[in-house]
């Protein structure tokens, strides 16, 4: 049985990826255009935040989407800071962005993401204290 979730965490991963390689490799994007002058901390934030939603989409696809009889169990106990880092990153873009440029609405489709990405790191951790998230 697949944990319950999953589809929103894999959603969420591939969601802030495919925001964070567009803003890397398409430089008519406003969200490249706001990085390249928000100075030398853009660029950084962008590839760590490309990482993490890397790492978050790895986590599912192998501890809930497949069954490809192994587990990743570090990544399935620890995923509520995978999420986070991954709420906290987008936060931090919305914030480079801000500094860098000023207020625009670009950076509301950020701030949404990553407070939909903190729901799902708080129900991740309920769900693990509750013993929900089992796959075995």
């Amino acid at each position: 049985m697949r944990p319950r979730y999953w589809m929103t965490r894999i959603y969420m991963g591939l969601s802030a990826a495919l925001s964070m390689l567009i803003v890397w490799i398409e430089p008519q994007s406003l969200g490249h255009q706001m990085i390249e002058r928000s100075g030398p901390i853009g660029w950084p934030a962008v590839a760590v935040l490309g990482v993490v939603c890397v790492v978050a989409i790895v986590d599912v696809l192998i501890n809930d989407a497949f069954d490809v009889g192994r587990r990743w169990h570090c990544a399935r106990r620890w995923r509520h800071w995978v999420f986070m880092a991954l709420a906290m990153g987008l936060a931090c873009v919305s914030y480079v962005i801000v500094m860098g440029v000023g207020y625009t609405p670009l950076i509301l489709a950020f701030l949404l993401d990553a407070v939909a990405a903190t729901v799902i790191a708080v129900t991740d951790l309920f769900q693990q204290y509750r013993g929900e998230n089992e796959t075995e």
